[in-house]
């Protein structure tokens, strides 16, 4: 009997608690809780279809979509151990990573093909299965057709919060790259942090700007707006122009945004161009910054409040704005 504490758990209550609200909406498609609780099944029956069994790791080498999530939730209710692989490495770094987490499965977006032809040879024990475009590597099996093929049953594995959920691998910048393990608890944890400090509001609407390859992108907002019931739109790569019609168009109240795109948006002009005022709070980490810079964000975009997942020393964790417009 699983203890709750877990990332399948969520979707399986998100779905039964708010079935015909939107999940997300990536590139025009909107997908409603119930419909993504039984994405995420089919995807996991297809894995439990290649003979994956409970604790066997699984990787995904993607760029941003609801197929990379739905398969690290299909993942999660196997009790398989998922693992993110940034599109930016090179073929070396993702053979090692792949090789060194022990990866029964390496699922591949379609463009990433070539990328992975260079190291063939070094996955020769790894089923390669492609999804998203047409499959041209020798030996890969065909996502959508394992996908359409299976059912959408709930899958009958027991889980608890303190099995492994996933593994990131570091930067590797004093020498390899070591694989650092999250487990159920310790994902849904994060997300209540984020529901009991910055919690989001009932008519709030998230842009997920952050790559999937990291936690920020993976989890951290995604299963705090998951079990509130509240929308996501999802970004397969950060661009500031299209960061701002996909705010315009969906109405976006919360965005994260690191501070290298922040200033990229600044310096793009793109948010003068677009209807943000729906945009009332930004997040963002991973960089210096000053008061001054989070100031001049905040005037520029009009907006109440800016979070930092990485505080500054000079700068508190919330930082609101002692005036703003009128709503």
């Amino acid at each position: 009997m699983s203890d709750g504490l877990t990332m399948g758990s969520i979707v399986r209550r998100s779905a039964s608690q708010y079935p015909n609200r939107t999940a997300y909406i990536f590139e025009g498609e909107k997908i409603t809780f119930a419909t993504y609780n039984n994405r995420v099944n089919k995807a996991a029956n297809a894995l439990s279809g290649l003979g994956t069994e409970k604790g066997q790791h699984v990787a995904v080498l993607g760029q941003n979509s609801v197929r990379y999530l739905e398969v690290s939730h299909a993942a999660a209710k196997l009790g398989l151990v998922f693992g993110p692989i940034n599109w930016r490495l090179s073929g070396t770094e993702i053979a090692f990573i792949v090789t060194d987490a022990d990866n029964r499965i390496l699922l591949v977006e379609a463009e990433f093909q070539p990328l992975v032809s260079e190291i063939m040879d070094e996955l020769s024990d790894v089923t390669i299965v492609v999804y998203g475009g047409e499959v041209s590597l020798p030996g890969a099996l065909n996502y959508e057709e394992l996908f359409q093929a299976a059912s959408d049953d709930e899958p009958d594995v027991e889980v608890n919060g303190s099995d492994p959920a996933v593994i990131m691998y570091t930067s590797g910048t004093t020498g390899l790259p070591k694989g650092a393990v999250l487990s159920h608890a310790n994902v849904v944890w994060d997300s209540m942090f984020a529901l009991t400090y910055v919690p989001p509001r009932h008519d709030d609407c998230f842009l997920l700007s952050m790559p999937m390859s990291h936690v920020s992108g993976l989890h951290t907002q995604t299963t705090t707006f998951m079990q509130r019931g509240l929308p996501v739109v999802i970004m397969r790569q950060w661009e500031p122009e299209l960061a701002c019609q996909l705010m315009e168009r969906h109405r976006v109240t919360i965005a994260y945004i690191l501070v290298t795109p922040l200033i990229q948006l600044m310096e793009s002009g793109a948010h003068k161009r677009y209807d943000l005022t729906a945009l009332s709070r930004v997040m963002t980490a991973a960089a210096k910054y000053t008061p001054e810079f989070v100031a001049s964000v905040m005037a520029a975009l009009e907006i109440e409040n800016s979070t930092s997942c990485m505080a500054s020393p000079r700068l508190p964790p919330s930082f609101p704005r002692p005036k703003c417009r009128p709503r």
